[in-house]
């Protein structure tokens, strides 16, 4: 069965999400970032997340829904905590709301064309495999 466009696209927007996360837990275990632990916590779980949904998309499990809903909970939680977490001022922390919204937004849509595009998938299936 042939892979539709728009999962194709989103599985390579979630890569391409993993591996710049990842790359910042990368530069903190070898020393080359200065950021907090926590925020290279909540970036580990935001790379592992958007991985897993990628994988997920690619090989149409049952669970990437799941996955994108938690790398969009993630992604929101570690835009909220950003301010405290770096000690933003408070003109630098314009958006962050609107971006945490933004990003939990796309990860629950994400993960409606996930569920509807296995359902389809699994419609298509049983419908091809013969009686016995």
């Amino acid at each position: 069965m042939q892979r539709k466009p728009l999962r194709v696209v989103l599985s390579a927007i979630f890569g391409v999400i993993a591996v710049i996360d990842l790359a910042q837990v990368l530069l903190a275990l070898v020393g080359r970032s200065d950021n907090p632990s926590a925020l290279i916590a909540l970036n580990f779980g935001t790379g592992a997340t958007a991985a897993a949904t990628c994988w997920g998309s690619w090989r149409r499990t049952r669970w990437t829904p799941i996955a994108a809903v938690a790398y969009g909970a993630l992604t929101a939680t570690l835009l909220l905590v950003l301010p405290s977490l770096l000690d933003l001022p408070v003109d630098a922390r314009a958006g962050l709301r609107t971006g945490a919204v933004a990003v939990l937004l796309f990860a629950l849509l994400s993960a409606a064309y996930f569920r509807a595009d296995s359902r389809r998938t699994a419609d298509v299936i049983e419908r091809e495999q013969p009686e016995r």
